[in-house]
C-alpha cells in the first residue's frame, strides 16, 4: 500500500459562531439542529447532581452524579420500566417476606425530594426481602436497577429467581461503593456513585421463562444474606426501582412508564455556504469526537455520528462493531469502505476519536493508537447529520457524546493522533 502523503498545516478547533469547541448541546442551538424525543419519561442528572425530569424534545445533557462533572449529550434507544409504583415500595405491589416492612418517604432521594423509603428487618433470626413478578419475554436479557443507601445494614443482593437461571444475584457494599459475591448464574452487575451516599446498583441476567421475580434482599455481608436475631428497625434507604428489557440499565424511568427513542439531525449545503458550517464540505475534512461508551447488545452497530444524503444511499458513519472495535465507513451506490481501530472499546470507556476523508485517503485514530488507513475510499456526497444514530434511527449510541468538532481540512497524521491522545 502506497504511503499516504499530507501537507502538514496547523491543527485548528471548529468554531460555531464564535463559540470555540462547542459542547454537543450548545453545537445543537448554534447550528440549528433537530432533536426528536416524543413524551415527558426520560430524566438526566443535572449539573446540581440529581435525577431531573426533560422537557418533551429537549435535550439532555448528562452529568456525573458523584462530582458533577458535564458527561455531555446523552442519547437513548427507547426502554419501558416494567414496575409501576417504582419509587413506592410501601404498596402492596412489592411483596414483603419474612416479616420485612417499609417505612415511605423517610429520607432525600436521589431527585433532592423527600422520597426514599427504608426498607427495615424484623427482629426475627431470617433472611429479609422485597419481590414483585412480572410478565416477560423468554430467553431475553433483562436488567434490574435499583438506587440504594447504607444505613444500620450495609450489604444488600439483588437476584433474579423464578424464570432466570439459579444463582443469578449480586452482592453490594453500600459503605465502599463496590460489588461483592456473585452467583454466577448472572450476566452482570454494576454499581454507580450517585453522591451523598446513594449508589445505583443493577444486575442483568437471561430469561429462561415468562414470569420474572427479582428480590432486594438485606444482606448481613459479602454473600451472607441470613441475619440473626436483631434490632426490627434496622435496615437501608432505597428509591426508583427500574426492570428493563436489555443488557444495561438506561437513565431513569418512572412508574412503568416508556421512554421514546431519541434522534438528532443537521440539514445543511454541500456547497460550504451554511454560516454554521462555514466551510464544511465532505469531499474534505477532519472530525473529532469524545465521549462513553455503554456495550449494547440490543442495538447492532451502534452509530456514534452518521452523514447520509437524502435518500440514505450514500454516508459516511462511525459505529462499534460487537467486539467493540470502532468503525469508520463510508458508503457509495457503488462501493463501502470500512476502516477497523486497533483499539477495541470496553464497557464505560471514555474515547476520543479523530478523522479525515479525502478521495482515495481517509484515517482514523482511537485514544493516541496508531492511525489505521484506506487509500482506496470513494467519498460521499451528504446534505444531513445525524448524532447518536443512524439515518433510520434504529440504532441509537445508549451513552454520551461530550464533545464533536469539525476541521475544514484534513489533519496529517501526527495531529489525529494528537488530537484523540
Amino acid at each position: 500500500m502506497a504511503a499516504r502523503v499530507r501537507k502538514r498545516r496547523a491543527s485548528k478547533t471548529l468554531y460555531v459562531n464564535g463559540t470555540e469547541d462547542s459542547t454537543i448541546a450548545d453545537y445543537l442551538t448554534a447550528i440549528g439542529g433537530t432533536f426528536t424525543r416524543t413524551g415527558s419519561n426520560a430524566t438526566f442528572v443535572g449539573s446540581d447532581g440529581l435525577i431531573q425530569a426533560s422537557v418533551d424534545g429537549t435535550p439532555r445533557l448528562d452529568y456525573d452524579p458523584s462530582d458533577s462533572s458535564a458527561l455531555g449529550f446523552l442519547i437513548e434507544e427507547a426502554r419501558t420500566n416494567l414496575y409501576t409504583v417504582s419509587e413506592e415500595f410501601d404498596a402492596a405491589a412489592w411483596s414483603k417476606v419474612n416479616s420485612t416492612t417499609v417505612a415511605a418517604n423517610v429520607t432525600t432521594a436521589p431527585d433532592g425530594s423527600v422520597t426514599a423509603d427504608k426498607m427495615r428487618r424484623a427482629a426475627a433470626a431470617t433472611s429479609f426481602r422485597i419481590q414483585r413478578d412480572s410478565t416477560i419475554d423468554t430467553a431475553s436479557a433483562y436488567t434490574l436497577s435499583v438506587f440504594l443507601k447504607a444505613d444500620e445494614i450495609t450489604w444488600v443482593r439483588l437476584l433474579f429467581t423464578t424464570g432466570f437461571p439459579s444463582s443469578s444475584f449480586m452482592n453490594f457494599d453500600l459503605t465502599n461503593g463496590v460489588t461483592g459475591t456473585g452467583g454466577g448464574g448472572e450476566d452482570s452487575s454494576s454499581i454507580e456513585d450517585f453522591g451523598n451516599g446513594w449508589f445505583r446498583c443493577s444486575i442483568t441476567a437471561t430469561s429462561t421463562g415468562t414470569v420474572g421475580r427479582p428480590w432486594i434482599q438485606l444482606a448481613e455481608s459479602d454473600n451472607d444474606a441470613n441475619f440473626p436475631a436483631g434490632n426490627a428497625t434496622d435496615g437501608i434507604f432505597l428509591w426508583g426501582a427500574q426492570l428493563e428489557k436489555g443488557t444495561f440499565h438506561t437513565s431513569y424511568i418512572k412508574d412503568n412508564n416508556t421512554r421514546a427513542a431519541e434522534a438528532c439531525e443537521i440539514t445543511y449545503n454541500n456547497d460550504g455556504t451554511d454560516e454554521p458550517f462555514k466551510g464544511w464540505n465532505t469531499i474534505i475534512g477532519s472530525m473529532y469526537v469524545e465521549g462513553v461508551w455503554k456495550d449494547d447488545e440490543t442495538v447492532a452497530y451502534p452509530v456514534l455520528m452518521q452523514d447520509a444524503d437524502n435518500d440514505t444511499n450514500e454516508s459516511n458513519r462511525f459505529y462499534v462493531w460487537t467486539d467493540g472495535d470502532m468503525a469508520y465507513n463510508t458508503t457509495t451506490a457503488s462501493t463501502s469502505n470500512e476502516l477497523r481501530a486497533v483499539t477495541a472499546l470496553s464497557v464505560g470507556d471514555t474515547f476520543k476519536i479523530a478523522a479525515v476523508w479525502k478521495a482515495n485517503n481517509t484515517a482514523m485514530s482511537i485514544n493516541g493508537a496508531a492511525v489505521v488507513t484506506d487509500n482506496t475510499v470513494v467519498i460521499p456526497v451528504t446534505t444531513r447529520m445525524f448524532i447518536g444514530d443512524n439515518s433510520s434511527g434504529t440504532r441509537q449510541w445508549n451513552s454520551t457524546i461530550k464533545r464533536l468538532s469539525y476541521f475544514n481540512f484534513d489533519m496529517i497524521d501526527a495531529d489525529l493522533i494528537t488530537i484523540s491522545t
